[in-house]
C-alpha cells in the first residue's frame, strides 16, 4: 500500500508541474465578419508570450496595452511579443482584415463594418506564456494535465476507500 501511495504522490507532482506550464486553449464563435471576441490577461513579470488562433474564416489577432492602451502587435492567426512587461493586456479576435483602431469600441471601430454572417465562424485560441486569461463568450479547454491530474487524484481517493 505504501506503493501506491508513493506512486500516486510522484505522479501527482509530475502532472501539476506540467500543467503550470501548459497553453491557455479557449474555443469561441463569430456570427459576423465586424464581429470581435475579447481576451483579458495580466502579467506580473516580463514573459515571452505567443497567442495563435485558428478557425474556418481567418482569424486576426491585435494584442493591446490595457482596455484603452496602445496597440502592442497584430496579424493574421498570430501575435507575440518577446518580453513583454508586467501590466494588464488586452487580445481582440475578429476576422482577416477586421483590423481595429480601438480596442474597445467594436462597430465603426472596425472594418469593414459588413453584417453578413459567417459561414464557419468557429475557431480556436491558444496563449503561450499566460497564466490566466478571461475571455468573453468563448470556453476553455481544459489542458491533458489537468485531467490527469484529476483522474490520478480520484485514483487515490478510491484506494483511500478500499482500505
Amino acid at each position: 500500500m505504501k506503493l501506491v501511495t508513493k506512486t500516486l504522490l510522484g505522479i501527482s507532482l509530475l502532472f501539476s508541474c506540467a500543467s503550470q506550464a501548459a497553453l491557455i486553449h479557449f474555443t469561441g464563435s463569430l456570427d459576423f465578419y465586424d464581429d470581435v471576441d475579447y481576451y483579458y490577461f495580466s502579467l506580473g513579470a516580463s514573459a515571452d508570450i505567443e497567442i495563435n488562433a485558428t478557425g474556418g474564416f481567418g482569424p486576426y489577432l491585435s494584442l493591446w496595452n490595457g482596455p484603452n492602451g496602445s496597440l502592442i502587435g497584430q496579424g493574421s492567426g498570430s501575435v507575440g511579443s518577446n518580453g513583454l512587461g508586467p501590466g494588464d493586456y488586452v487580445v481582440v479576435v475578429g476576422t482577416d482584415g477586421n483590423q481595429p483602431t480601438d480596442p474597445t469600441a467594436p462597430g465603426n471601430n472596425f472594418s469593414p463594418d459588413n453584417q453578413d454572417p459567417l459561414q464557419d465562424g468557429g475557431y480556436n485560441v491558444s496563449f503561450d506564456g499566460v497564466d490566466q486569461v478571461d475571455g468573453g463568450d468563448s470556453t476553455q479547454v481544459p489542458e491533458p494535465g489537468m485531467i490527469l491530474l484529476m483522474l490520478a487524484g480520484i485514483f487515490g481517493i478510491r484506494q483511500l476507500r478500499n482500505r
